[in-house]
């Protein structure tokens, strides 16, 4: 595989049908293009947001940097 992607695999029980329509409709416009990061920390639907949804977000911020541990 050249470049770089992601891929979704089909987990049933596990799918919310919804967010899977919206998912299905963000990458069709741009192929997810725009996304930098999936951001996992709550906050408000913002401008960097992407695709919003309940705990999660694919954002267009950069990632994080650092271990995470205030270092």
């Amino acid at each position: 595989m050249t470049g770089s992607g992601a891929a979704f695999i089909a987990f049933l029980g596990a799918r919310d049908e919804e967010v899977g329509r919206r998912l299905a409709r963000a990458l069709s416009r741009d192929g997810g293009g725009p996304v930098r990061s999936l951001r996992r920390d709550v906050h408000a639907e913002e401008a960097s947001c992407r695709l919003h949804g309940e705990g999660w977000c694919l954002s267009r911020r950069q990632p994080a940097t650092g271990s995470g541990d205030g270092a």
